[in-house]
């Protein structure tokens, strides 16, 4: 089969203004993908059969068992072909597959704007409770980076450094794994050390800025870290007080209105997985977010593989808000690290909308932390309380 020509699949909808993106198709690994569009009667991909009324669709989950439109598989939608660079070499596996096909760049446009919150919170200056290096003479510093003074009254008195600096540090916080800078005159804590990179270094300071290449793979860098930190802050806000504002939209989100702490540990599992894959993926260099095709305003905006891989179009990573391209990025990584489906979309509003199959799985609290988009959403929502 040749490969078709994907620029031939432009969205045809009317204006439905920011709050109805286009679902999703997604493909099960083991099955044929299920694509019938979302939409009026009159909304369909060029050449794709016309769409049922709404009425008559299944409600279903959306990688439940579907068959192939012939004319889709003519067109290429489903084509690795298409959205990967000539002569790529995961082009040579035969078991290759895409198995997501997301919205065109402009249905993504519902993240909250979080490329910017390190610089909002307050940097704390600790420089004035630093203590004398030489009371790191004669210890050596365990594995956290901990130096530890047994003293004659058997007492332990403890010490690290940050910056090159030293610090008595104590009150250790167990299940948050941060100690408390003293101030040496008091004894009192003063600041929260958290272990971030390896080092560590006072919590809700912001980090030194990153310089990336002012080119599309510069923003797909970013994006990967800006998704790394805004993960690991949503799991940190999960337990924390919330905002009048964060409680609405999670509340919204997983349509719960008191959250047990089963169900945050729900959530929490989901951001784990997620992260692990974020983390993998940074480990590795970023080598399987690739830039893989053109794309366009009626495109998709990225594809998924089998394999992990996830090509994003130049059109979409050029023009998406870092916001909505971070979270379209979380959303991907749920997919691959927590094994999440497509059970609905999300509107700006955070109001549900059908899957590209034309299915809205029953609003559930277990189909809601299964869900890519609302844990990608939720992330956002949680790394904004702050």
């Amino acid at each position: 089969m040749q490969s078709g020509n994907i620029s031939s699949y432009s969205y045809n909808a009317p204006n439905m203004g920011d709050n109805s993106p286009l679902p999703v198709v997604q493909r099960s690994r083991a099955t044929q993908p299920h694509v019938s569009p979302v939409g009026s009667s009159s909304t369909s991909w060029r050449g794709a059969p016309s769409l049922p009324p709404t009425s008559s669709r299944q409600v279903a989950p959306s990688n439940r068992p579907g068959s192939r439109s012939t004319q889709d598989a003519r067109n290429g939608l489903f084509d690795p072909r298409n959205y990967l660079p000539p002569g790529s070499s995961l082009l040579r596996s035969p078991a290759l597959e895409v198995t997501h096909v997301e919205p065109p760049p402009r249905f993504f446009n519902g993240a909250p704007d979080t490329s910017q919150l390190a610089t909002l919170r307050a940097p704390q200056d600790i420089s004035a409770y630093r203590v004398s290096p030489a009371n790191l003479r004669g210890l050596q510093a365990d594995r956290n980076g901990i130096y530890t003074r047994i003293n004659p009254n058997q007492s332990r008195t403890y010490f690290t450094t940050v910056d090159k600096s030293v610090y008595q540090i104590g009150e250790f916080d167990n299940k948050n794994t941060t100690w408390n800078v003293l101030d040496p005159r008091s004894g009192k804590g003063v600041a929260t050390l958290e272990r971030r990179n390896g080092t560590w270094t006072p919590k809700d300071v912001a980090p030194s800025p990153v310089t990336y290449p002012s080119t599309p793979r510069g923003r797909v860098l970013r994006a990967l870290d800006d998704s790394i930190n805004g993960v690991r802050q949503a799991r940190t806000q999960l337990n924390n007080a919330w905002s009048r504002s964060t409680k609405w939209a999670m509340d919204k989100l997983f349509n719960r209105s008191n959250f047990s702490d089963g169900d945050k540990a729900a959530i929490k599992r989901g951001f784990d997985g997620t992260l692990r894959d974020l983390e993998q993926n940074k480990r590795e260099g970023a080598r399987r977010l690739i830039i893989g095709y053109e794309g366009g305003p009626n495109s998709p905006s990225a594809v998924a593989f089998n394999d992990g891989t996830i090509s994003f179009s130049r059109y979409a990573v050029n023009t998406m808000r870092p916001a909505d391209l971070r979270e379209l990025t979380v959303h991907e990584h749920t997919h691959t690290g927590a094994g999440t489906a497509d059970h609905w979309y999300l509107t700006r509003n955070h109001d549900r909308f059908p899957n590209w199959g034309g299915n809205l799985s029953p609003f559930t609290f277990q189909n809601a932390v299964n869900n890519a988009d609302t844990l990608a959403r939720s992330s956002s929502v949680l790394e904004s309380n702050v």
